[in-house]
């Protein structure tokens, strides 16, 4: 849960900052509005984006087969409200061998 609040306190405070590539100017009050939170039942904790109000994109590797996952949002106080989701349609050519050797950056079996 705390890493919940502080991803929020630094998308919050994110917008207000000048850009990486130096002295662009802050976006305006809806930037990055499209930018939400999934948690998984592992306690794993992806972005996404919203793409229409019912349709959300994530990378393959966020929702894993044989967990539960949640939208998270923020109530008026800022505090992290649990949102079900529908259902989770993962691209037919993932293959979770190959993002896990990637992400530890160990060797990849042979495709």
């Amino acid at each position: 849960m705390r890493i919940a609040i502080a991803l929020a306190v630094a998308c919050t405070f994110a917008s207000s900052l000048n850009a990486m590539a130096g002295g662009a100017p802050p976006a305006g009050e809806h930037a990055g509005a499209a930018v939400v939170m999934l948690t998984g039942s592992h306690g794993t904790f992806c972005s996404a984006v919203a793409l229409t109000p019912d349709l959300v994109l994530t990378a393959a590797h966020c929702v894993l087969p044989g967990a539960g996952y949640k939208l998270v949002e923020f109530d008026a106080a800022r505090q992290p409200v649990l949102k079900d989701l529908g259902p989770i349609v993962r691209h037919p050519d993932f293959d979770v061998k190959w993002s896990r050797c990637r992400l530890r950056r160990m060797k990849c079996p042979p495709t």
